[in-house]
């Protein structure tokens, strides 16, 4: 674990059970509040409905995260590479508009896997805190300063019986103290700070080869990127993936940008031509 995650141990991370328990305290209290006239004595049954249309809305937030397509995270020495599959053009939808990650500084940027409009909605939120810190304390936030406000706001709509819950998981990467780094974000409202992550489709399949994989603080820009495309390949269920069907972000110390089709398309050629048999194995 990197200098600045050291102190991310001791950050009180939610347990699903520990979150569900709290539900039922918070509820209550909630019922009371909503309705001045409501009488102390409140039924069970009315708690317990509570809880379990709070556990629902939870439940179906998790659905539309795990049919969602694909991102893959991977934090190293040298940089954070994000690769996220890219929805297809159809009549109604412009692909070109549906960003699958942003950047919300120079060294700082968010991917998902979930509903596009809670990914908006979370992104605007955070650009807001990120210069309204500057404005007041004349410093920019770091990856885990936002990551944290931003598991403030997903926590309390996850809990509060009058707020749906965010159907969304969100990759965190920052550029900071000459390394990068990588937070995680689920719609309980749980934060880790892993060296990779996959969210969306087949999460699990691609964390487990990335893990097989052990993978290196040290590794190289490129070959985390020939990583990450291959876990995302993996993800797709796909044999075949075109330069169009997906993006790839780097933050380094130059920043975020993003690399061109043209690269892209050298990677894959790199990829399936096996010269870097290693990578898929």
């Amino acid at each position: 674990m990197n200098s600045d995650d050291s102190d991310m141990e001791n950050m009180n991370e939610v347990d699903v059970a520990e979150l569900l328990e709290a539900f039922g305290t918070i509820g209550s209290e909630q019922i009371v509040e909503s309705d001045e006239a409501a009488s102390t004595d409140e039924p069970d049954t009315l708690q317990t409905e509570i809880l379990k249309a709070q556990i629902q809305q939870l439940q179906f937030a998790d659905q539309v995260i795990n049919n969602d397509l694909p991102t893959i995270a991977i934090a190293t020495q040298s940089s954070v590479v994000i690769v996220a599959a890219k929805m297809q053009a159809n009549c109604l939808v412009v692909s070109d508009s549906i960003m699958r990650m942003e950047n919300i500084s120079k060294y700082i940027a968010i991917a998902y896997a979930g509903l596009a409009g809670d990914f908006r909605e979370l992104t605007k939120s955070a650009v807001k805190l990120y210069y309204d810190n500057i404005m007041k304390h004349n410093a920019e936030m770091r990856g885990k300063q936002v990551a944290n406000d931003l598991r403030k706001t997903i926590l309390k709509n996850a809990q509060l019986p009058k707020l749906r819950p965010f159907a969304i998981q969100l990759l965190i990467g920052n550029w900071s103290n000459d390394h990068g780094h990588l937070y995680q974000l689920d719609s309980y409202g749980t934060l880790k700070s892993p060296n990779f992550a996959c969210i969306g489709r087949n999460a699990k399949e691609a964390n487990g080869y990335l893990k097989k994989m052990n993978l290196s603080e040290t590794n190289t820009v490129e070959s985390t990127i020939l990583f990450g495309i291959h876990a995302l390949k993996l993800a797709l269920e796909t044999e075949v993936i075109c330069p169009f069907e997906l993006d790839v972000g780097i933050i380094d110390c130059n920043g975020f940008r993003y690399l061109s089709q043209e690269v892209i398309s050298e990677n894959l050629y790199t990829l399936f031509t096996l010269k870097y048999p290693e990578v898929v194995k």
